[in-house]
């Protein structure tokens, strides 16, 4: 009789799923700071699509979600979060139940870990589990609207496919390999920096692999020929690089964002012991998801070195390459000293992104973007700090019919992540609410309804003075008196 399979890696799995989908739903509804530059962008894009679902346009939605012009990315990811947030009903972006199909990404990318890690056994397929939703950057972009969290799923995704046509190569599994490659780069195009090495190291030298960039191509021909002169230029946008950047900086930003930004220090070392002990462990399953790891890994950091732009968010799809290295690690380190190592770093890359979640972590000048705009912090404590927004909306709910005029305006500081000034949150904040309105100009305080003042009271208007800590100062909000 076989011995009794243990439980833990079934309590450890169930445990850290409902931290990330509990913890995950109570920081989102905690959160109220204004979207970042990056995310209103695809916030409104995903508008769009909401609104074509909404007013009955399936088929324009289904077209516009593999081959729309929305501008520099592809649409296939505001196209999944319009769809969603059509089927929720609800008009704030920022409720819990739109904003957290965000955790979906991360929880396929560790369903996908763990699916590789089988070979190593339970255990091991738990802690990869666990490592991947455990990894600081992922819970980051998990929670917010990046679609780069929906990219570092579809490249695991597709690198699990590419796992399983390697080991029975049907044309079958080579077209879903097709598909899901073309997918991935309707997801975004930069997952070709991520998949191409794997798969053409890994999958089978025969003719019939040919199927899997063909497939690819014909999924993304639609989508790249509509928008070839919009790539051209964003291609030349970012090759534009970085002023000023010196070599070693350039060589070490990406290795140091995967320390502090990406994995954490505990997991990524971790991750390191998965890595020794796998390469060198006689077991051959265990040396082939090490390699499959360092490849992806690797290849990864390899090829960022070359991309001239420096976004620690970059790094992510590289990122569960670390969870299959800690479920090495699992199946590698079971007898003496060693079984303590991997629970206890474990347990502490866990601690090391629930802290941050709640607590600031110091993030280094050198793990930023090194650009002249704000750094993007993804991981990081909610704010519960609307910056006025809501006090405006509900004075809009009281106010008369007609149009808004804001005077002077308000730089929000980099601190809290974002890259437009305070008047360009107002609109889509007020036409979220229900109450879409035209946004004036200086000069125009005749026609306005409503008066939003950064330069205190405004004769012919009733109101009070709002204090907006973030800003650190008060914008004066007046209702055309009667």
């Amino acid at each position: 009789m076989s011995p009794p399979r243990p439980r833990w890696p079934l309590a450890l799995a169930l445990a850290v799923l409902a931290l990330h989908l509990g913890g995950g739903l109570a920081w989102i509804a905690w959160d109220r700071l204004v979207f970042d530059g990056d995310e209103s962008g695809h916030v409104g894009a995903a508008e769009l699509f909401m609104a074509w679902w909404g007013e009955g346009q399936p088929w324009t939605a289904l077209g516009q979600t593999f081959a729309g012009r929305l501008g520099s990315y592809p649409p296939l990811y505001a196209g999944v979060v319009g769809a969603w947030w059509a089927l929720t009903g609800i008009g704030d972006p920022a409720s819990p139940w739109v904003r957290g199909i965000n955790l979906l990404w991360p929880l396929l990318s560790a369903l996908a870990v763990a699916r590789l890690a089988r070979p190593l056994g339970a255990g091991a397929r738990a802690v990869g589990f666990a490592a991947v939703l455990g990894l600081p950057l992922l819970c980051g972009l998990g929670r917010h609207f990046m679609i780069e969290g929906a990219l570092v799923a579809a490249v695991a995704g597709v690198l699990l496919l590419g796992e399983a046509a390697r080991a029975r190569p049907t044309l079958a599994r080579l077209v879903a390999v097709g598909l899901g490659l073309g997918l991935a780069f309707l997801v975004k195009q930069t997952a070709l920096f991520y998949l191409l090495p794997v798969l053409a190291l890994r999958l089978p030298r025969r003719p019939a692999s040919l199927l899997v960039p063909v497939v690819g191509a014909a999924v993304a021909a639609p989508w790249l020929v509509a928008n070839l002169a919009d790539q051209v230029g964003y291609s030349a946008e970012s090759a534009a690089g970085t002023p000023g950047l010196g070599l070693l900086r350039h060589l070490a930003f990406y290795p140091w964002s995967l320390l502090w930004v990406g994995a954490g220090p505990p997991l990524l070392l971790l991750a390191g012991v998965g890595a020794a002990r796998g390469w060198r462990s006689l077991d051959e399953p265990t040396r082939d998801r090490t390699r499959l790891a360092l490849l992806w890994l690797g290849a990864s950091l390899l090829i960022l070195l070359f991309v001239p732009r420096k976004y620690p968010r970059l790094i992510a799809p590289a990122l569960p390459a670390l969870g299959l290295l800690a479920a090495v690690a699992a199946a590698e380190t079971r007898a003496g000293w060693r079984r303590w190592a991997v629970p206890v770093l474990l347990a502490l890359g866990l601690a090391w992104a629930a802290a941050g979640s709640l607590w600031d972590v110091p993030l280094p000048a050198s793990a930023r973007v090194v650009d002249d705009r704000c750094p993007q912090v993804w991981f990081r404590p909610p704010v519960h700090d609307d910056l006025g927004l809501g006090a405006v909306i509900e004075a809009a709910r009281r106010a008369p019919e007609g149009p808004v005029l804001i005077l002077g305006d308000q730089e929000i500081p980099c601190a809290l992540q974002t890259t437009h000034p305070w008047r360009e949150h107002v609109g889509p904040a007020l036409r979220r609410a229900g109450q879409d309105r035209e946004i004036l100009e200086e000069g125009d305080e005749r026609r306005a309804a409503l008066v939003l003042s950064w330069e205190g009271p405004v004769e012919g208007y009733r109101g009070h003075a709002v204090v907006v800590e973030g800003l650190g100062a008060s914008v004066w909000i007046g209702v055309r008196g009667r």
